[in-house]
């Protein structure tokens, strides 16, 4: 009696047991059977995609595309097999022809054609074909309208085409349906960011860096806008020995036990610190929301959070039975530029004490003096006027010379003229009111030369024992890059002999400060 022959599987068959194998793990297994396959059948389109699925994962694109390639030449294939092709070719930056691909797998109806056509509009934004891009993804968002990728794309497209009410629209329904979508909170920053809004930036990036704490890029732009909504000139206050001795030793001799400190813009919270631990309550502003946040922490870590309070408010918005619960023993307001007059130091000082404070009411700093000198410099006249170069007159070009400009103390050699004067001064403690004024000061010349202009810094009587000067000459210079001296120049240098009598304008507008030669400046 004869066998019969032992029927061989067929290759859907066999497609099915290595697929098996495939997705159970075993990718050894499983390329050795789409292999067999492929021995017995070259042009088994099936087999090709599956090894090409396996190279993959393997990061071998060049194998993959070699499966790919073969597959779609081998005879009539899908639209799974099209968008394999044009995922691979979008991968490795073959643009054109992953469109092309992608293209062909629409028209062929892929399973995922929603991935398909995420990736067409991800191939379009490569290729700078942003409006296809956009369309792509709006189409989308008609059958899928809380699709993270799709909203993600749009908004990317509308973006970059300068629409960026619309990308805010996509961005905001992109966290709105997903709240952990740390990319939607990215884009919703930038936006904010362009627009000026620091704090919201901030606020959008806090929220995606805690999503997604391990991107580097977050966490660089976090850095990046905090520092913008942040200047640098916080560190060196902090760091300047010769303010933090004075403004401590002053708190530590008015301040009580018991007493009630209102602060005006408490920045990282020292002299907020400071005040707690003589003894009071303290209840300190602080306008910009991120900078409060860390004054919170700071205080909790020194352990000070039962003695002060952090409003997040500007001064002016602070009220009696909300914020503050009586008025103040003791104001501290230590928001001074080294023109004196930034930062709007007058009015927010004349709103505390009308509303916040009583006649009574201590005042740190007591008294604030701009001071100055007449200088001169060949190395700062080097860098604001210019004469004759190569032989030609270039002087015309002093029309741009700047009136005042900040002066870094130790990177210029300095001659004083004449001695310190007091240019204008304000009595915190005394006055409630400085409307802006102009004075005469007159100058008594102490050694020939030619003068620049004045050089101004700097004098505060912290309270009636201490003080605080910043002069960049003298025995009480300081190199501090805090309260940078100020340098106001004139529009052309000016010839001086000594004993002569030099009178200066100086006037103040409540925000700034101009010194000129008065037109009756010789005596």
């Amino acid at each position: 009696m004869r066998r019969r022959a032992k029927r061989r599987p067929s290759t859907s068959a066999r497609l099915k047991a290595a697929r098996a194998l495939h997705h159970a793990g075993k990718s050894a297994a499983a390329e050795d059977a789409y292999r067999a396959i492929l021995a017995a059948d070259p042009t088994c389109a099936d087999a090709l995609r599956g090894l090409t699925l396996l190279a993959l994962p393997q990061g071998d694109f060049d194998s993959a595309l070699s499966h790919m390639l073969a597959a779609v030449k081998a005879g009539p294939c899908n639209g799974d097999h099209w968008h394999l092709l044009g995922r691979i070719r979008l991968d490795i930056g073959d643009l054109d022809h992953a469109a092309a691909d992608l293209t062909r797998a629409l028209k062929r109806r892929p399973t995922d054609s929603i991935g398909a056509h995420l990736d067409l509009a991800l191939c379009h934004a490569r290729r700078g074909a942003w409006a296809k891009s956009l369309a792509i993804a709006k189409m989308l968002l008609k059958r899928a309208p809380a699709n993270t990728f799709a909203l993600r794309a749009a908004a990317t497209a509308a973006q970059t085409l300068d629409r960026t009410d619309l990308a805010e629209q996509y961005y905001k329904r992109a966290v709105a349906a997903h709240p952990d979508d740390a990319g939607g909170w990215e884009g919703l920053a930038r936006i904010a960011r362009k627009r000026g809004q620091t704090h919201a930036a901030l606020s959008h990036l806090d929220k995606a860096t805690r999503l997604d704490p391990g991107d580097a890029e977050l966490a660089y732009m976090r850095r990046v806008v905090a520092a913008e909504m942040t200047p640098a000139w916080h560190f060196n206050m902090m760091n300047d020995t010769a303010r933090n001795t004075a403004f401590a030793a002053a708190i530590r001799r008015q301040v009580k036990r018991g007493h009630l400190v209102f602060e005006v813009g408490t920045g990282a919270g020292l002299l907020a610190m400071l005040a707690a631990r003589a003894g009071a309550k303290v209840v300190t502003c602080e306008a910009n929301p991120a900078i409060a946040v860390t004054a919170r922490e700071i205080i909790k870590r020194n352990g000070l959070t039962d003695r002060i309070a952090v409003v997040n408010k500007p001064s002016w918005e602070v009220k009696i039975g909300v914020d503050l619960p009586r008025p103040a023993d003791v104001l501290i307001a230590e928001i001074f530029s080294g023109q004196l007059l930034s930062e709007d130091v007058l009015p927010s000082l004349e709103d505390a004490k009308r509303r916040l404070c009583t006649p009574e009411t201590i005042v740190i700093p007591a008294v604030g003096v701009m001071r100055g000198a007449l200088v001169q410099s060949g190395s700062l006249e080097a860098l604001t006027r210019v004469g004759k170069v190569e032989g030609f007159d270039l002087s015309a070009f002093n029309a741009y010379t700047p009136p005042l400009m900040n002066l870094d103390a130790p990177n210029y050699a300095l001659d004083w003229l004449s001695d310190p004067v007091d240019l204008y001064g304000f009595s915190f403690q005394e006055d409630d009111r400085w409307p802006e004024g102009t004075n005469l000061v007159e100058v008594t010349v102490t050694k020939t030369g030619r003068c620049q202009g004045v050089v101004q810094w700097l004098w505060l009587a912290v309270d009636g024992e201490t003080e605080y000067e910043n002069p960049p000459l003298g025995e009480k210079s300081t190199r501090t890059p805090h309260w940078t001296p100020l340098m106001y120049t004139f529009p052309e240098p000016l010839p001086l002999t000594k004993g002569q009598v030099l009178r200066l304008k100086v006037g103040h507008d409540r925000k700034g400060a101009r010194i000129e030669v008065a037109s009756d400046a010789a005596g």
